[in-house]
């Protein structure tokens, strides 16, 4: 290894890779640690235009994201990934009868969303920085592809939240979590 390499790993220290995360989700709470793949969420900040002699000035305005969040989760024999989707909606809406069920701002929840060190356990003790998702709700889930060709392919359920804002939290906030 060059010295450069060396100085630059020494000042960076380990990498963190994109594999390994920890997600909780509160509506889906058994199957929280079962997200395969998802995205870390962020936000950009808007333009605020202003035109001055004929020239046009741009300003920092307030964040925006995109609202929405999903997640890839695989379904086991035990169904434990269809089963919690399912007494979620239950509680939202009446298929049958095309019922919006009652629910409240108080129905919605935060999901977290944390990258780990390589070196990391598996409770995600070793947490670096993170996100939290603030008022989230469970907007369903995506169609699944079949197809028999390939008799080793795990079935993937997309799950899509809605989401209204994002919480940044450092090393000292997600530690305790």
């Amino acid at each position: 290894m060059s010295i450069k390499s060396t100085v630059f790993t020494g000042m960076l220290g380990n990498p963190l890779n994109i594999f390994n995360f920890v997600c909780v989700i509160p509506s889906l709470s058994d199957v929280e640690t079962y997200v395969a793949s998802t995205t870390f969420p962020s936000e950009t900040l808007q333009d605020f235009v202003l035109h001055f002699q004929g020239e046009r000035v741009k300003f920092p305005s307030i964040p925006t994201n995109s609202g929405e969040w999903n997640a890839t989760m695989p379904e086991g024999e035990l169904q434990k990934v269809y089963k919690a989707y399912r007494a979620y909606m239950s509680q939202k809406y009446n298929q049958e009868t095309g019922q919006l069920i009652y629910w409240a701002i108080t129905d919605k929840h935060d999901i977290s969303i944390w990258p780990r060190r390589l070196r990391g356990d598996v409770n995600g003790s070793d947490k670096v920085f993170g996100v939290t998702l603030k008022g989230c709700y469970l907007k369903g889930r995506g169609d699944v592809s079949l197809d028999n060709s390939n008799a080793t392919t795990t079935w993937m359920w997309n799950m899509t939240y809605s989401f209204d804002w994002i919480k940044e939290l450092d090393a000292t906030e997600v530690s305790g979590a």
